[in-house]
């Protein structure tokens, strides 16, 4: 079998099988499946090898951006005063203010958070703690 690469020059199968085989180090030699297995047709430039790195770097970096954990969102709505104690002799007010704490998870993975308390501050000093429990997070889920 020959292969006819330009109008000038034909090259037989035996010499096809050396330009594979002297080229084969630098992958640009690709097989072709209509003229068999022992017969390559070679390929004279990297073009080929070129776009499948290509291709191969796109489908690596949209893998990349959709495992690449992302931090939650938490958010605080405030349901409003539950309860207000005024002191007559001291200027101390007690209040109990309602609120929810939502956490919501882009990432395709679980996580839990342990027992934890939240700070109130006012004017950078300590004016309120509340008690959070530990929680179980779902996978791209919000609570």
């Amino acid at each position: 079998m020959k292969l006819l690469l330009n109008p000038d020059s034909e090259i037989s199968s035996s010499e096809i099988r050396q330009i594979y085989q002297s080229s084969s180090d630098s992958s640009r030699v690709s097989s072709s499946t209509s003229s068999g297995p022992d017969e390559p047709i070679p390929c004279m430039d990297s073009c080929c090898r070129n776009k499948t790195l290509n291709v191969l770097s796109k489908q690596e970096e949209l893998l990349l951006d959709l495992i690449e954990p992302k931090d939650p969102k938490i958010s605080l709505y405030p349901e409003g005063i539950k309860n207000i104690d005024f002191s007559a002799l001291t200027p101390n007010v007690t209040l109990s203010l309602g609120t929810v704490v939502a956490i919501e998870n882009p990432n395709y993975g679980s996580f839990k958070y342990k027992n934890t308390t939240s700070y109130v501050t006012y004017h950078g000093e300590v004016v309120g703690e509340a008690p959070i429990e530990q929680r179980y997070v779902r996978a791209r889920h919000k609570l």
